[in-house]
């Protein structure tokens, strides 16, 4: 992914001013990168995790990139925060650059991690089409399918922010996709770390059940790996996710009649087997995992090789 210099930036434009630190930088030459600010929680993990967690999330959603800034791009964004006529759209010009002027001052830089990833053009988001429209375009073959290997991922990662480990939809703004000149939409696994999850620190094992209700059956799950541990979980949890979507569907329209049936919850199913198959392949083929992902692959029996070399922290210097 290029080099953030500030001086080959033309142009900075802010999502939602006040409301999310996420901008997306223009090149001289047209290229196009987003930069978000990512909390980094208590543990500190965020700028390890985000990396190991993008990678995963890539064998399942291939258009997906992210980098964890190096100093010097972040210098670039600080420099780009005072110079205002590199804002668009105008009208939201000082509001943006001073709310980036505050994600990059010295007092911000440590509570946060800044990421970088490509801008994927045609994204869209659940929340954003008409249910009924939603529904149909879900319904076309391979929506649920890849959606299905994109929650797998978040299950292993801990990422409760799309649908949760019980199973239930908790965020339509999450449910993202490009949209293609046919109409039909290709999912993506953007969003997928849960910043203060806990089950997102993927150098720590993972957190265990906590909450039981009166016949001793689990309520709240903070981390969804058992979803992928046998069929049967598998088949549960995408039954569960299947009736949540609709559930959110009728709560939107109540006249939609024509809801998510079996052949959607096998879709789902497939794509989560898929999901799973992709990121066992993907882990145990790479050396020097953290402890937190070393467990999960324990508790799920997956395999893991020791002997593989552990990747360098740093590109190899050229010669």
């Amino acid at each position: 992914m290029r080099q953030i210099v500030a001086n080959d930036v033309t142009e900075v434009m802010c999502f939602e001013p006040g409301e999310r630190p996420v901008f997306r930088l223009t090149f001289s030459n047209g290229d196009k990168l987003v930069v978000k600010a990512e909390i980094n929680t208590q543990a500190g993990h965020a700028s390890k995790s985000i990396p190991l967690a993008g990678a995963m999330m890539r064998q399942v959603s291939p258009t997906l990139e992210v980098e964890v800034l190096d100093n010097n791009e972040f210098l670039a964004l600080r420099t780009l925060a005072l110079d205002a006529a590199r804002f668009r759209p105008l009208e939201h010009a000082d509001a943006a650059r001073a709310y980036l002027e505050l994600y990059t001052s010295p007092e911000a830089k440590p509570l946060n991690v800044y990421v970088k990833m490509p801008f994927l053009t045609n994204i869209s988001d659940a929340s954003k089409i008409t249910p009924v429209l939603m529904l149909l375009k879900l319904k076309r073959p391979p929506a649920l399918f890849s959606f299905g290997k994109i929650v797998a991922v978040d299950q292993f990662n801990g990422n409760n922010d799309r649908f949760n480990a019980m199973g239930e939809l908790v965020n339509d703004g999450n449910l993202l996709f490009e949209l293609s000149p046919n109409g039909n939409i290709t999912p993506v696994g953007l969003d997928f770390f849960q910043a203060q999850g806990d089950a997102a620190n993927l150098l720590e094992r993972p957190p265990e059940p906590q909450v039981l209700d009166r016949q001793r059956r689990l309520v709240n799950v903070l981390w969804g790996g058992h979803n992928l541990e046998n069929e049967n979980n598998i088949r549960f949890f995408a039954e569960r996710a299947i009736e949540s979507l609709n559930q959110y569907f009728a709560s939107k329209n109540r006249y939609i009649i024509n809801f998510l049936g079996p052949d959607e919850v096998l879709e789902f199913v497939n794509g989560m087997k898929a999901g799973i198959r992709d990121l066992k392949f993907f882990l145990s083929r790479r050396g020097g995992l953290p402890e937190g992902v070393k467990v999960r692959m324990l508790r799920l029996n997956w395999p893991y090789n020791e002997n593989v070399p552990a990747r360098p922290q740093a590109a190899a210097p050229y010669r």
